[in-house]
């Protein structure tokens, strides 16, 4: 197992295959009718996990003073809390890179594969004449050699939930170091709630990853970001802003784990991230460009998104993770329609 693991983590509760959705068409649809459904919450902010606390930083001392925690986790958490994030060199050590190369290959060799892999969808494959939406792998696997590999190779395409598809990516989600960090942020046993490959990067806008989640208790999210290949500057890295994890929610999310991004209407998103753009107007924004077995903790506020792709023929081969505590994932108590 990836991290030569010193203890054993209980993954019975961590998520299996679970499905995308076609985004539906909110034409003629009320935002506000849409954010009326569901159960109320009555999410708790002040009831953050203990480095959302004043007080912090004593607390990070004490469990270094007790033993509890060593003097590089202890800088690494207090990064976290003036932060918002921190990087964990050689996450995945050397000794493990196999994990990493054959995860590589897994993920390309999606595209080559003699049979579907079952419950397997791809995403954000633009293709003209088709909506948006997950492409299932087996329809995939249909279609020419030649076409799919050409959208292989020019597309920015992920896949959601791959861990059960790989032998190699599950391994890597059970690394002993990214899982010790996750506890110590949590102050819990973390569970994966999701994995997402990426050949490429994403370009992704400004977000923060707490609002694509449905998450209760408030704030029990860790982001994590493993690069699987040395960086290059002009692969669109991740940027992140730092110390916008204390950028209050956007007031419109007025009912999370029930309204956030997953389930909003296409006008309350654009609210949402004009907010955004408001909240870091003037800020630093650092392009993190992290070593092979690098990995890159995210607090669920932090305000980040991509850097633009300079270089096209650049690969960008990474695996984000997102743990959260036992009944964390509220993902099924929602009510959709869902945007993914």
């Amino acid at each position: 197992m990836a991290g030569n693991n010193t203890r054993i983590w209980n993954t019975d509760e961590w998520v299996g295959k679970e499905r995308m959705y076609d985004p539906p068409d909110w034409y003629g649809v009320s935002p506000e009718v849409i954010a009326k459904r569901g159960k109320n919450w009555n999410q708790d902010y002040a009831d953050g996990p203990w480095l959302d606390h004043d007080g912090a930083e004593e607390k990070i001392r004490s469990r270094q003073d007790q033993g509890l925690i060593t003097a590089e986790e202890a800088s690494l958490l207090s990064q976290w809390v003036s932060e918002g994030y921190f990087i964990l060199d050689g996450g995945i050590p050397e000794s493990d890179f196999d994990l990493i190369d054959q995860y590589v290959q897994d993920l390309d060799g999606l595209w080559t594969a003699e049979e579907p892999s079952d419950g397997l969808q791809i995403m954000s494959l633009h293709i003209e004449g088709r909506p948006p939406g997950p492409t299932e792998h087996a329809e995939l696997l249909s279609w020419p050699l030649e076409e799919r590999l050409a959208l292989r190779d020019s597309q920015r395409w992920r896949v959601h939930y791959y861990h059960p598809h790989s032998l190699a990516a599950l391994e890597l989600t059970k690394a002993d170091r990214i899982l010790r960090m996750c506890q110590l942020l949590l102050d819990e046993d973390p569970v994966l709630i999701n994995s997402i490959a990426f050949k490429w990067g994403s370009e992704v806008g400004l977000h923060e990853d707490l609002c694509a989640y449905h998450v209760h208790p408030a704030n029990r999210l860790i982001g994590v970001w493993l690069g699987c290949e040395d960086g290059n500057p002009d692969a669109g890295p991740l940027d992140v802003i730092p110390g916008t994890h204390r950028v209050p929610l956007w007031p419109g999310w007025n009912n999370y784990p029930q309204t956030n991004l997953r389930t909003c209407h296409l006008e309350t998103r654009d609210a949402s991230a004009k907010y955004l753009s408001d909240a870091v107007a003037g800020l630093e924004t650092r392009p993190l460009v992290v070593k092979k077995g690098d990995v890159i903790f995210q607090h669920p506020l932090l305000i980040h998104g991509a850097d633009k792709i300079i270089d096209h023929e650049a690969t960008r081969f990474s695996m984000v993770l997102h743990y959260s505590v036992s009944g964390g994932d509220k993902m099924h108590d929602v009510e959709g329609p869902f945007n993914w």
